[in-house]
């Protein structure tokens, strides 16, 4: 057998020429151990191809830094993985575990065993015309610490009712990992499918995350009780499109989320949408109404490098229309807020305003505060304005709309993302992180945006004011580090024999 040598990745972790589908985290030590679907976009086809061949494999320390591991040819599918009694045991398929004592030698496969009938709550018929949506799949195991046994959460269906809400996420219990029993559904039924659930103890109350089919974004559950029934918190996503299949660790003290980002598999507008990496983390946070939020990681500013962009003083130009640069702080166009010192004012009334700065960046974290002002209801009262990335993205915030869109060159939108009471004549804080063909957006360091983007490794940055007036303060754009080039096998070897 030929000898396997880890390849280092960098940010948004991708096993070497295949993409990534529902994963699980572990730790052990200090290395964090991820577990995952792995398999290649089939051309034409809805998902991944040869994704029941083995479990990709890949270890870290930071989330960050990734070193790919030799998959996992006894196991496949959506899994996760338990320590029990000096073992960890890796269950995937919801049928079979198989066991190992340093993560990376596994047993071979045993069948669960499943103490009672499933058909009192979920639906076993297996009709044709259902058969994606019948039976469990995408397990969630957490010690309960009302019971101290081991709780297993995933998807399924009831087996009456309407068929497009008819979706819940289920439950069975387990002393041992091995001999399970079947408990009532924790949520549901609702919704037509629910996708990859995972809970999260916080503030005395219990969240539970999961997707909906076809595992886009991200739905909020919350129940004073472990087993349930948990009551969803609104009827829309808290996670913005692209980002699903999720699960969530603590890690040092803090909650860390992760999704699979989904990305085009041909660049620009002839690809369709697949499974893709692992995101970076965001951290969780909630609120006193048990609200979720998430911020930025971190670790991602102890990555900053050199100050590429500080404020409008030095190597900016306007492009056209009406731009302003304050020496001093002044009121602002409303009178009743500031326009401080070292601040530009764009305006568009008749034509849009464009001030572009000279320097090209390629991976960067840019932060600025921006509010878009009242000034004359004469000219309307659409007010519309943002950021040019790289010279290709067009970040807009609409102040009429309520919305923030990411369109790329063509004018193509590729994402939008609600603004919850957005208003005028308020100041708001700014944070874009672009790494690679990975883009984040955060609002008051809440997540707007995740996504994957296509366009120029490095470009200028523009402020436009499409309507009415913006202004713009405290710009920094810092560079980050670059990812280093993915080597290939040689001749093209894949990474899994037996894969084409």
């Amino acid at each position: 057998m030929k000898k396997y040598t880890a390849i280092p990745r960098f940010y948004e972790y991708q096993p070497l020429g295949y993409h990534l589908n529902d994963f699980a985290l572990i730790r052990k030590g200090i290395v964090w151990h991820l577990f995952h679907i792995t398999g290649r976009g089939l051309k034409g086809g809805p998902g991944l191809c040869n994704e029941s061949l083995a479990l990709g494999h890949a270890t870290t320390t930071d989330f960050i830094r990734w070193t790919e591991q030799p998959a996992i040819p006894e196991a496949s599918g959506a899994c996760y993985v338990v320590r029990h009694k000096g073992r960890y045991g890796l269950i995937f398929r919801q049928g079979s575990i198989c066991w190992s004592r340093d993560l990376f030698h596994w047993s071979k496969p045993e069948s669960l065993q499943f103490i009672n009938n499933p058909a009192r709550w979920y639906d076993r018929c297996n009709k044709p015309e259902e058969a994606r949506y019948i039976g469990p799949r995408d397990p969630f195991i957490m010690l309960n610490p009302e019971t101290n046994k081991y709780l297993m959460v995933f998807c399924d269906r009831t087996e009456k009712g309407d068929v497009y809400n008819r979706g819940c996420v289920g439950a069975a219990e387990s002393e041992d990992l091995v001999h399970w029993t079947y408990l009532p559904p924790v949520f549901g039924p609702k919704h037509f499918y629910c996708e990859s659930p995972h809970i999260v103890p916080w503030g005395g109350k219990y969240h539970l995350f999961f997707s909906l089919s076809p595992e886009a974004a991200v739905r909020h559950a919350v129940s004073e009780q472990f087993l349930g029934p948990y009551r969803e918190l609104g009827e829309g996503n808290i996670l913005p499109a692209y980002h699903g299949a999720g699960d969530a660790i603590q890690c040092d003290k803090r909650w860390l989320y992760f999704g699979r980002v989904m990305e085009r598999e041909e660049h620009r507008n002839k690809g369709r949408l697949i499974q893709g990496r692992l995101s970076l983390p965001v951290e969780m946070d909630f609120g006193p109404d048990d609200r979720v939020s998430f911020a930025p990681y971190r670790v991602l500013t102890a990555l900053r490098g050199k100050l590429l962009v500080d404020g409008f003083r030095r190597n900016w130009r306007i492009h056209h229309g009406d731009w302003r640069f304050n020496l001093e702080n002044t009121p602002a166009q409303n009178l009743y807020t500031e326009a401080p010192a070292g601040a530009v004012l764009g305006s568009a009334y008749f034509d849009d305003a464009e001030f572009d700065s000279t320097t090209l960046v390629g991976n960067f974290d840019l932060e600025c505060r921006f509010q878009l002002p009242t000034f004359s209801f004469t000219a309307g009262v659409h007010f519309r304005a943002g950021l040019l990335l790289r010279g290709c993205l067009r970040l807009e915030f609409d102040a009429l709309l309520q919305t923030a869109l990411l369109s790329d060159a063509t004018g193509t939108v590729l994402c939008t993302a609600p603004l919850q009471d957005f208003q005028l004549d308020r100041y708001y804080d700014l944070r874009i992180i672009y790494l690679g063909n990975f883009i984040q957006v955060y609002l008051n360091n809440r997540l707007l945006m995740y996504l994957c983007v296509y366009g120029p490794d490095t470009g200028p940055t523009a402020l436009i004011v499409w309507q009415g007036d913006a202004i713009f303060a405290s710009l920094k754009i810092y560079q980050m580090p670059e990812s280093p080039p993915v080597p290939v096998f040689p001749g093209g070897e894949p990474l899994f024999p037996g894969l084409p």
